[in-house]
């Protein structure tokens, strides 16, 4: 199923990684932070549309389009299944170690013992798209979208990226970023949205 919505696809220029050297301007980033917000939407509304979750396994730039508001929209869905067809994919991959498991975006892991993935995923879609489109590819610091960001929010909206894509490393049990991750990258994007905004 694919779905083309109005307005421009995020274009590889968008996610090109920007050295400290060169310069944005606010209006730059308040644009791409507005996306970003969007996103998180995007991700809240596929847990609440659908009797059963909705998995992401292909996140791309070139899958998802941005209206004239800044509405992410998903542009190309044929790698999403909902969670019953998920885990028939995930099970039945035999493995000797957990990368066996991964099934593009999405991952799983290997019983060692029995050789077989869990039919379970180990990731969620949040951990995906901070990898992917707010890190970018090779999750470097602000490479992708989140490049760049206003020095009053850098050092924290990295450690919230970070931790999106591996809470187990910030001392969360679970292998998937939470809820409470979405909402504190959503805050720290409000911040300089909110500071910008003229005085009524």
């Amino acid at each position: 199923m694919e779905y083309t919505p109005p307005g421009d696809t995020l274009s590889p220029g968008l996610f090109n990684f920007k050295t400290g050297r060169e310069i944005t301007s606010a209006t730059d980033w308040d644009k791409r932070a507005k996306v970003a917000l969007s996103f998180l939407t995007f991700l809240e509304d596929l847990n609440t549309f659908h009797t059963e979750p909705l998995h992401l396994c292909d996140v791309k730039q070139d899958n998802y389009g941005v209206s004239a508001d800044l509405t992410i929209q998903a542009i190309d869905v044929d790698m999403a299944f909902f969670e019953t067809k998920m885990r028939g994919i995930l099970k039945q991959e035999n493995c000797t170690k957990n990368q066996d498991c991964d099934f593009f975006d999405c991952t799983s892991k290997c019983d060692l013992r029995r050789k077989k993935c869990s039919m379970h995923r180990n990731n969620n879609n949040l951990q995906a798209i901070c990898k992917k489109i707010f890190l970018g590819y090779n999750s470097l610091p602000f490479g992708g979208l989140l490049r760049s960001p206003p020095a009053d929010i850098a050092d924290r909206l990295d450690e919230a990226l970070q931790e999106c894509v591996e809470p187990s490393e910030y001392g969360d049990q679970s292998q998937r970023a939470s809820s409470e991750t979405l909402e504190r990258i959503r805050d720290l994007l409000q911040e300089p949205l909110q500071s910008s905004e003229p005085n009524r």
